[in-house]
């Protein structure tokens, strides 16, 4: 690789820290622009993030017992650093094709991700060599089954610049991979989040097909568990012009009879009712009404009240009326119960 598209792919690992925003934590800015038949160079916008992984420690381990000493590292580890500690783009590649005739166990990359120090970029380097022996159609499972294994990167374009490397190297195994999206593959039940993300990268690259199971997948109209829902509802989103789009998706995904109860959704909607790009030729009444609505929703209150009052404040956002918000805010207090007010 030439040292301009290292450079390039570099700015975006830079930046992976502050993509893929998980929306029923944080405000939301918006998706960055990433091209598959451009380069990894592109400006991006960051979306809020949250921890991928969380450990667990032992706490009834007795006082008297000892550390044993860390376990040898497996093969494919070693190997994986070694190949990864090339300078020369060609000499890391031509690493990974001898070295790992066999490719390794997700098991392996997973762990391998969990600990490395390399910087993003050989880590997409790694999955690209990886992801192209798959099927096309089964590397969306190959690449659930790793973020479920180690959810280090989740929130970053790890997966995105992977995809993007693979189809440089083989644009007809990346074409069968864009036709391989369905709504059951994003919304499976034995999945996670993945699918649903990298779709975002296929919508942002103008796949219309990609665009719509996001959008209605949101609705959940695809059924799926609440996470995808919300996550696809949130990508969906940052898809939109502010203002009447912004504005108008919300309100489906408000409005559908498809959603599931206590999904987080509506921690969503009082997030991005509340933004001002959700107020339709500037009026920042119409957001604030639908969210009244929201509020009286069963299936959404309780998150959304507990979003105003824990995340967005009770203070007025920029352009409300004060009365108004805190109208919102005393309804919000009432659908709680009182140890959550």
């Amino acid at each position: 690789m030439r040292l301009s598209g290292f450079v390039a792919l570099a700015s975006v690992a830079a930046a992976g820290a502050l993509l893929w925003w998980l929306p029923t934590r944080t405000p939301p800015p918006s998706l960055p622009q990433v091209s598959l038949r451009q380069s990894l160079g592109a400006s991006d916008t960051s979306f809020a993030l949250e921890a991928g992984s969380r450990r667990v420690e032992n706490a009834d381990a007795p006082a008297t017992s000892t550390v044993a000493p860390d376990a040898p590292a497996p093969l494919s580890t070693l190997g994986l650093d070694e190949c990864t500690s090339h300078v020369e783009a060609e000499a890391r590649r031509a690493c990974l094709a001898q070295s790992f005739e066999r490719t390794p166990s997700l098991d392996e990359l997973a762990s391998w991700l969990c600990t490395t120090s390399r910087p993003l970029v050989l880590q997409m380097e790694v999955l690209a060599t990886f992801v192209r022996r798959a099927e096309p159609a089964q590397a969306w499972t190959w690449l659930d089954g790793l973020q479920t294994r180690c959810g280090r990167q989740q929130e970053t374009h790890l997966f995105q610049g992977a995809l993007q490397l693979a189809g440089q190297a083989d644009a007809a195994w990346l074409r069968g991979f864009e036709r391989s999206l369905a709504p059951e593959v994003l919304f499976s039940r034995e999945l996670g989040e993945a699918p649903v993300q990298v779709a975002v990268m296929l919508a942002q690259n103008g796949s219309e097909y990609a665009r719509f199971v996001l959008e209605r997948g949101g609705c959940g109209d695809f059924g799926g568990n609440a996470r995808q829902i919300d996550r696809a509802a949130s990508c969906s989103l940052a898809l939109q012009q502010p203002g009447q789009q912004f504005y108008a998706y919300l309100c489906q995904v408000a409005e559908s009879p498809n959603l599931p109860e206590d999904s987080g959704l509506g921690s969503t909607l009082a997030v991005f009712l509340s933004d001002p790009r959700a107020r339709p030729g500037g009026n920042a009444l119409a957001p604030l009404l639908r969210l009244s609505e929201v509020l009286a929703d069963r299936r959404l209150n309780q998150s959304a009240a507990l979003t105003l009052l824990q995340q967005v404040g009770a203070d007025a956002p920029p352009g409300v009326d004060a009365d108004v918000w805190r109208g919102l805010i005393e309804q919000a207090r009432s659908v709680l119960p009182a140890g959550l007010r």
